[in-house]
């Protein structure tokens, strides 16, 4: 593949995510509309639980 044909594929690529995202958007806001749940709050767990569980990956891995 030349320089040229690679250049223009990242900049269509780039183009269809665009477009792809402002599409998506609407659908999300009409959807949003449409439904009246109240949002649920989304609780973020403590970075040493975090870190706990990390480590406890880690050694699974490991094993």
């Amino acid at each position: 593949m030349k320089d040229k044909d690679q250049k223009f594929t990242v900049i269509s690529n780039k183009k269809v995510i665009k477009r792809f995202a402002a599409v998506t958007d609407s659908n999300i806001s009409d959807s949003l509309e449409k439904i009246d749940e109240p949002k649920k709050e989304i609780q973020e767990e403590k970075p040493f639980i975090q870190l706990l569980n990390l480590m406890f990956l880690k050694k699974l891995i490991k094993n």
